[in-house]
C-alpha cells in the first residue's frame, strides 16, 4: 500500500501516533514480504494548522504484489532492502520515543515515591516532636509538684 494523499500514524497498542508517514510512504510491505504480523496500528491523520483532506491509500491485493515480486525478483528485492531499511529506522524512533515515555513515567514516579517518603518523614517528625512536647510537660508537671511541697 502506499499513500497518496495525506498521513498515516503508526501507533503501538493504544498509544498517540508515535511516527507519521508523509504521503508517497509505502505501508504493509514489510508483512507481505516477509510474512510478518504487524505489532502496530496504522491510524490516518491530518496535521492541525492544515485544512482537513481525507488520506488516500493506493492497495494492492497480497495475492497480486507477491505474483509482481516472483516475476521481477530484482525489483523485489529492491523493495525487500528499502521495507527491512525503514523497519529498522521506524523501530529505531519508536524505540526512543517509548524510551522518553518511560523516562519521563519514571521520573514521575520517582517524585510520587518521593513525596511519599517526605509525607512518612514529616509524620515520624511530627511523631517525636509531639513525644518531646510531653515529655517537657510531664517533666515540667513533676517539677511544678515538687516546688509546691
Amino acid at each position: 500500500m502506499m499513500i497518496t494523499n495525506g498521513f498515516v500514524g503508526i501507533h503501538h497498542q493504544k498509544s498517540r501516533a508515535l511516527y507519521q508517514l508523509p504521503q508517497f510512504s509505502y505501508i504493509g510491505d514489510w508483512q507481505l514480504l516477509f510474512n510478518l504480523k504487524s505489532i502496530y496500528n496504522y491510524k490516518s491523520y491530518c496535521e492541525p494548522e492544515q485544512e482537513y483532506e481525507p488520506t488516500r491509500i493506493m492497495c494492492l491485493k497480497k495475492s497480486k504484489f507477491l505474483n509482481l515480486c516472483s516475476l521481477y525478483p530484482r525489483t523485489a528485492a529492491n523493495f525487500k532492502l528499502r521495507a527491512l531499511e525503514r523497519r529498522k529506522r521506524i523501530a529505531d524512533e519508536i524505540d526512543i520515543e517509548l524510551q522518553n515515555e518511560l523516562r519521563i513515567k519514571s521520573k514521575f514516579i520517582h517524585v510520587i515515591k518521593n513525596n511519599s517518603k517526605r509525607e512518612k518523614n514529616l509524620e515520624y517528625l511530627e511523631k517525636k516532636i509531639i513525644e518531646q512536647i510531653n515529655e517537657l510537660n510531664t517533666s515540667y508537671e513533676t517539677e511544678k509538684s515538687k516546688i509546691k511541697k
